[in-house]
């Protein structure tokens, strides 16, 4: 239709080269008129474009990997027989938690769904020991590995926190 109206157009086209093979070009052209607006000649560029298609084909192969161990990944993140939070910030109370797993949503008090939360606001009665010892994780990048540690939680919300004890194991997002 652009070569009857005289419009400018670009289409991807394969050409066969000499020895058979096709490679993809991109084929730009817009015609040249006269003062009366009839076209008089057609002129056009065309660039080799098979690198690109080549490169936009591998890199939705690797888009579709990347999907698949995705989800694999979330498949053991959620079947983990441990309780596994992540969380980011810089200042313990404050870390905001971006995914938990059952088990840990299992260790919360019912009712305080912590994702998007400050950690103070969903474990309001966290010791200052055990915020003291995030924050040298933190502060130094050097993982802790608790055994019985002891916490604070009022895990059947009755307003009076119970101790409980924890082999934890806190590593900082890098």
């Amino acid at each position: 239709e652009s070569i009857v109206t005289g419009e400018p157009f670009e289409i991807e086209v394969p050409i066969r080269s000499r020895n058979g093979a096709f490679r993809w070009f991109l084929m730009r052209a817009a015609a040249l008129r006269d003062g009366n607006g009839t076209v008089v000649r057609w002129f056009g560029t065309n660039t080799d474009v098979q690198t690109q298609r080549e490169a936009a084909a591998e890199r939705e192969r690797l888009m579709r990997q990347l999907d698949l161990e995705r989800a694999r990944l979330a498949d053991v993140f959620r079947q983990a027989p441990v309780a596994v939070a992540v969380a980011r910030g810089t200042v313990a109370p404050d870390l905001i938690y971006e995914l938990v797993n059952p088990r840990y949503e299992e260790l919360i008090p019912p009712g305080r769904d912590p994702l998007g939360r400050r950690l103070r606001d969903v474990l309001p009665e966290t010791d200052e020991e055990v915020l003291r010892l995030l924050q040298k994780v933190l502060d130094t990048g050097e993982p802790l590995v608790a055994i019985e540690l002891p916490a604070s939680l009022d895990r059947d919300n009755d307003g009076t926190p119970e101790t409980y004890y924890f082999n934890l194991v806190y590593h900082p997002l890098i």
